[in-house]
């Protein structure tokens, strides 16, 4: 369902940073972006750019004005700043499993974003790093860890039936490991606590996925992910690391003419 777009504007005035933020791109891309309602199961916010010219985010009835704030930098960094996004190769058909793994490996925009956001002046800890992390990830799933639960019950299991189980979970330790690294200081000494809780924890509970998890943590060392190249690089290995380097490679959306076309890779 479509939301009114007047309401949602006008609860971003609440906040004059992201209204800033919304109505500078909007004017840079020439394109009107669009909101629709999105779930109470699904996250707070999703962003989608439907090829040539139309800009969507979805937003739970819950929604706050910072959930919209990281769905405008996804775009910007996409539209503007002209990070790579993982494109399906030429002749390589659709896949659902597939697509959801590819959701994961762009992590590194997550990483863009969040240092986008604090710039922007948001607060790192309850604005950028949303209570979730530490209310949910960081105190549930290393309950479940430390009582013996099996993997088919360790609340990072739904990635499990598409065959990408390894992925999901090495991704929780990849995010939260690079959000300490980033921004531990920035954290609330209990945030904290959870956070290196759940980094003890998951390493010693799910030793095969902590060894991948390394290996992509070793990319963000590696690479700048705040250069174009280095964010393109992480991309490129990662996708590499979870043979999915057939079905999709790093590309930039190109302006032109007031649309902004993806080139499929080779």
């Amino acid at each position: 369902m479509v939301l009114n777009r007047n309401d949602v504007i006008s609860k971003l005035r609440s906040h004059k940073s992201i209204e800033d933020l919304f109505m500078d791109l909007e004017n840079r891309t020439s394109l009107t972006i669009e909101f629709q309602s999105l779930g109470n199961n699904e996250p707070m916010a999703k962003y989608f750019f439907q090829t040539p010219n139309r800009p969507i985010i979805y937003l739970r009835s819950d929604w706050e004005e910072v959930d919209v704030a990281h769905e405008l930098m996804h775009m910007k960094i996409e539209l503007l700043n002209g990070y790579s996004v993982l494109a399906w190769r030429q002749g390589v058909p659709h896949d659902s499993a597939v697509g959801k793994a590819t959701g994961l490996i762009r992590l590194g925009d997550d990483v863009l974003v969040h240092e986008l956001l604090r710039k922007m002046g948001l607060k790192i800890d309850g604005e950028i790093i949303r209570p979730p992390l530490f209310d949910d990830i960081c105190t549930k799933i290393p309950k479940c860890l430390k009582q013996g639960s099996a993997r088919p019950r360790d609340r990072m299991q739904d990635f499990d039936d598409i065959g990408f189980g390894d992925l999901r979970r090495c991704w929780y330790l990849i995010f939260v490991q690079l959000v300490l690294d980033s921004y531990g200081k920035d954290l609330t000494y209990e945030h904290r606590e959870l956070a290196e809780d759940f980094i003890r924890t998951f390493r010693d509970k799910r030793a095969r996925e902590s060894k991948k998890a390394d290996k992509v943590l070793a990319y963000f060392k590696q690479y700048d992910v705040f250069s174009i190249d280095g964010h393109k690089a992480i991309l490129e290995n990662w996708t590499k690391l979870e043979s999915l380097n057939s079905c999709v490679g790093p590309m930039s959306y190109v302006a032109q003419d007031n649309v902004f076309l993806l080139p499929f890779p080779s």
